[in-house]
């Protein structure tokens, strides 16, 4: 497969934490697993650190 694609860590208020650019054939939990580790390095610990579980769809305004 060609090409590249990029993965971004953002905070809560959009400032970017990491961002690395793979092959096309790498998915998002392997980069994720390469990136989240030294990610939390240097700042304090966070309770909201790391990957969140998906929003319910019974919790949309929509339903």
């Amino acid at each position: 497969m060609n090409g590249r694609r990029r993965h971004l860590i953002c905070d809560t208020i959009g400032l970017l934490l990491a961002i690395r650019v793979t092959a096309a054939d790498v998915t998002d939990r392997q980069a994720a697993a390469r990136m989240l580790p030294p990610c939390g390095h240097g700042s304090p610990p966070s309770p909201s650190c790391g990957p969140t579980p998906a929003t319910p769809a019974s919790w949309s305004p929509g339903r």
